[in-house]
């Protein structure tokens, strides 16, 4: 399925990108489309991190998003990472109590925030205090209204952004004014991306999102409902690929990921990806081959000379085997922000190594050439005699987590 988001430039005062606003998109239509906001703002979410990479999108420069009541106090801002992303906090949300303790754990995590459409009322203090940046709208202010303002916040620890600029006169104006950040038509329309979402399985969907309820995680399970569905082990490795900034390094198996984003994350990652995923009735036929050779590949490695390679993951190979077709993309492509181990990820863009001679032994096995299989089996020291009894089990295994 198409995915789609819009970003739009925001400018230091020499009009140099300093970061991009991300906007929910239903279309290769470049305007909101009236969905409902909490909605539109967990779309954004997920399409940018999970499906169309916020590497790709940002390329490391601070991403905006709008986040609503809904979403501030459901802590969906904890998907994003926290060094480079600024909470926009939209106009009508009221400063109750809650929405300000969500505020402060906020910034107590490091996140930034912005004030957006910013029009100055008594209530908002304690937001204000919390902000790093005041929105000032050009558009729906008029320069009176813009000067007080200025001059209201001219003594706070707060940058100005001039949004809505149109004109060569807008901007001057908010230079005049001591604003920091430009955005608007003047400098640049909306872009829109398209990424391609991968559909997973309801059932697993499900289960995830039974898992994250609980009150204590159990890695183990979650690990299991993951390895069931390409979509969920695709969609892991782009997020912790798009949370570890701080640490990134190629992860070698399903458990490994899970171990390194931590309890927290993991939940609120398997929350989001389910809750935007329910709409999937049944598994592309493409997605039980992936399982299927993941578990073929995993029973290979316990046979043979190949048993004794235990740092490659067999699972991960035969999962992603499959995921250039999946996506429609070339494989090089698939594969980028997805950290997979050296091994795994070579092998799967072609490279002549262990790793590619078991995948290659199970796709002849799967095509039925069996002059190549005989070959391939005897390099990796395989008692072929086995292979029809584990491909039955993979089926099988495959044809029940689909069911």
């Amino acid at each position: 399925m198409d995915v789609f988001v819009a970003r739009q430039p925001i400018l230091d005062a020499e009009q140099r990108v300093y970061g991009y606003e991300l906007l929910f998109r239903s279309g290769l239509e470049n305007a909101f489309p009236g969905t409902d906001p909490t909605l539109a703002s967990t779309k954004v979410l997920t399409s940018s991190v999970l499906s169309i990479g916020l590497d790709l999108l940002t390329r490391g420069k601070p991403a905006f998003v709008n986040f609503t009541r809904d979403g501030l106090l459901a802590d969906d801002a904890g998907f994003l990472p926290s060094a480079s992303a600024v909470v926009e906090i939209v106009e009508d949300i009221e400063p109750d109590a809650d929405v300000v303790a969500a505020c402060r754990r906020l910034r107590e995590l490091g996140y930034r925030l912005a004030l957006d459409d910013f029009v100055y009322r008594p209530e908002l203090e304690p937001l204000l205090e919390l902000a790093s940046f005041v929105k000032v709208d050009f558009e729906r202010t008029t320069a009176g209204e813009r000067l007080a303002l200025v001059e209201r916040l001219r003594d706070r620890p707060v940058s100005l952004v001039a949004e809505k600029v149109e004109t060569v006169a807008d901007y001057r104006e908010g230079l005049s004014l001591g604003c920091s950040h430009f955005q608007g038509y003047f400098f640049s329309r909306p872009v829109v991306y398209r990424g391609q979402d991968l559909r997973g399985h309801r059932g697993s969907q499900m289960q995830l999102m039974h898992e994250a309820g609980r009150d204590e995680l159990d890695f183990a399970r979650v690990e299991r409902i993951v390895k069931t569905d390409i979509a969920l082990s695709y969609k892991l490795l782009r997020y912790i690929n798009a949370v570890s900034f701080g640490w990134k390094q190629r992860i070698t198996s399903v458990r490994h990921a899970l171990s390194l984003l931590g309890q927290e994350q993991v939940r609120r990652w398997a929350l989001l990806v389910a809750l935007s995923s329910m709409a999937e009735r049944r598994p592309p036929e493409l997605s039980v081959m992936s399982a299927v050779r993941g578990r073929l590949c995993e029973g290979l490695l316990t046979l043979g000379s190949a048993g004794g390679d235990r740092a490659l993951d067999g699972f991960m190979l035969g999962m992603f085997s499959l995921i250039d077709a999946l996506l429609e993309q070339p494989m090089a492509q698939a594969l980028e922000g997805v950290p997979l181990a050296e091994d795994v990820h070579a092998a799967l863009l072609g490279e002549p190594n262990r790793a590619r001679q078991v995948l290659d032994t199970v796709v002849a096995y799967e095509r039925g050439d069996w002059s190549a299989l005989d070959e391939r089996a005897a390099r990796l020291g395989l008692p072929e005699e086995r292979l029809p009894r584990l491909y039955a089990e993979a089926v099988e295994w495959a044809g029940a987590v689909f069911d």
